[in-house]
């Protein structure tokens, strides 16, 4: 394999990292946008006809939207796990 190769690999590797970075930031501030919109249009009807007039975004992608963020803020009480019991002496009989 030669440097040059591995070089431009780097390269391209680091590049396509910050655009995930940058599109994962952007989409996180229309998610934002959209749960504040939400708040204001509270009923769905009201909502979606804001989303409506939105340029580029469909009704699904938005809820998409929402629906991540408010997963991320929930995702640390999903993934703590409880400690075992302390006086756990099961016994195993394999057959």
């Amino acid at each position: 394999m030669s440097e040059e190769l591995l070089t431009k690999t780097n390269d391209a590797v680091k590049a396509a990292n910050e655009a995930q970075i940058e599109q994962v930031s952007r989409s996180k501030a229309v998610g934002l946008l959209l749960l504040e919109a939400k708040k204001l249009d509270p009923t769905k009807k009201q909502f979606e006809a804001f989303l409506n007039r939105v340029n580029g975004l469909k009704v699904s992608r938005a809820y998409d939207l929402m629906n991540t963020l408010e997963m991320k803020e929930a995702a640390p009480a999903f993934t703590r796990r409880a400690a075992p019991p302390r006086d756990c002496n099961d016994t195993f009989i394999i057959a």
